[in-house]
């Protein structure tokens, strides 16, 4: 189910940190403090890969260096805030069964 009003964009590291916090059970300030560890750059990449339905190469050579994705098309980060809001009403529900 789409929320009733539009939702703010999200930049594509913000999403990232919440996907891994929900799937993880991790707070976001400690998602935060493990991005300097080592495979976190295609972490991120498999999780945007995953949500949108981009390939995994695209994201990884298209879309910028680092775990910014500057380049990231703006139609599909629009999307981010809406695929943010279903895994976590999916969550939230698995949770409360």
């Amino acid at each position: 189910m789409l929320p009733r009003q539009r939702l703010a964009d999200i930049a594509p590291i913000a999403f990232c940190r919440q996907i891994k916090s929900l799937m993880t059970g991790m707070p976001i300030e400690q998602v935060i403090m493990c991005e300097g560890e080592r495979g976190t750059f295609k972490e991120y990449c498999l999780i945007l890969s995953r949500a949108l339905g981009v390939p995994l190469k695209t994201i990884q050579t298209k879309w910028g260096p680092g775990i910014e994705f500057p380049n990231m098309p703006k139609r599909l980060q629009k999307l981010l805030n809406y695929v943010l809001y279903y895994y976590a009403d999916k969550f939230r529900a698995s949770i409360a069964a």
